[in-house]
């Protein structure tokens, strides 16, 4: 909801959230609590392209967890123009569906830009950076 496909580079696609923000229906199949990561555009130097985003989850029986801010910039590219994909972790997901709620808190140049997310069992780095000649396809 408020959120459409993009086709930010020929073949290449995300799904941009709109200012006032939306939600993706994510669902747990294991039977037990997983990692949830979200991976997103980021754009460096600073500013970014993309607003610094609020993301959070919610189920009927388990509410609303804590909120995640998530800043997609590229902090370490030496004034060089880049534009990746960063990883985030938003939280610990329970068995079964969750609404991922995603919402802008500034406005930018582009909406947030959701290219996937991924359920683990293990725990990575709380943030990591995918660099751009990594996602050709």
């Amino acid at each position: 909801r408020h959120m459409q496909i993009t086709n930010f580079e020929d073949g290449k696609y995300a799904l941009e959230v709109s200012d006032r923000g939306g939600f993706i229906v994510v669902e747990n199949p294991f039977q037990d609590v997983r990692s949830l990561y979200l991976t997103y555009m980021a754009y460096g130097p600073a500013p970014s392209i993309y607003p610094q985003t609020e993301v959070f989850f919610s189920t009927p029986s388990h509410g609303h967890s804590t909120p995640v801010l998530i800043d997609p910039t590229v902090d370490d590219c030496n004034g060089v123009d880049m534009h990746i994909a960063k990883v985030s972790k938003v939280g610990l997901i329970p068995p079964g569906k969750v609404d991922l709620q995603i919402f802008p808190i500034e406005r930018a140049n582009k909406g947030f830009r959701v290219t996937g997310f991924s359920l683990t069992s293990e725990e990575l780095n709380e943030e990591f950076e995918i660099p751009r000649s990594m996602l050709r396809f």
